[in-house]
């Protein structure tokens, strides 16, 4: 589908939804991976799963079409250790923590991003503000506020198109007066319509 210009999106799971979702973009060539989240996700495995939620950049960073990983938003590294955080700067994750983006500007995040190539964006629920999207079970004050994450799409549609999107880690029960499904839903629309005026 990706190849005949058609914009997959999921919804919904954890993050090891990514893993499955990544693999199927192999005919797509290239691409660069946007992560939001507030957890690194770079474990190889824990309690014997490999597949799972805390491993989706450790197992995207063995395909051969993943050129490169972008992180953004990070403040809770989650399971991950020390010898994770190496890892992925050693593979060459280009990490942004929430409190770098807060206190320099997206601006830097979009600047550092390459340009020509195929976007694809992975976007955890938690790596925003809890005041933004608080349909997560992973709750972590300071993450990215809505015009950031919108200004974040706005730079990565002019560095290259955006070839697919996956929202994870909702939980409804946890939600404030629908705000998250609101935000989610017009940021799935905000992508898909930056896509369509380029063609």
């Amino acid at each position: 589908a990706v190849t005949q210009g058609v914009i997959p999106v999921t919804i919904g799971g954890d993050d090891g939804i990514t893993n499955p979702v990544l693999r199927g973009l192999d005919v797509a060539g290239s691409i660069a991976l946007i992560q939001i989240d507030a957890h690194l996700d770079w474990k190889s495995e824990r309690h014997g799963e490999k597949d799972g939620y805390s491993s989706p950049m450790r197992r995207a960073s063995e395909l051969s079409h993943v050129s490169s990983i972008h992180q953004i938003g990070i403040r809770s590294f989650g399971s991950s250790t020390e010898e994770e955080v190496n890892i992925a700067r050693e593979w060459g994750a280009d990490i942004h923590t929430s409190r770098q983006v807060h206190a320099r500007g997206i601006e830097r995040v979009i600047r550092a991003l390459p340009k020509g190539v195929k976007f694809f964006i992975t976007l955890d629920v938690d790596g925003m503000d809890p005041s933004v999207m608080p349909d997560t079970v992973a709750l972590a004050p300071g993450g990215l506020q809505w015009w950031q994450l919108i200004d974040l799409l706005d730079g990565i549609s002019e560095k290259g198109p955006i070839i697919g999107l996956n929202v994870v880690e909702l939980s409804p029960k946890n939600d404030l007066n629908q705000i998250s499904m609101i935000a989610v839903g017009r940021f799935i629309v905000a992508l898909i319509m930056r896509e369509v005026l380029k063609k």
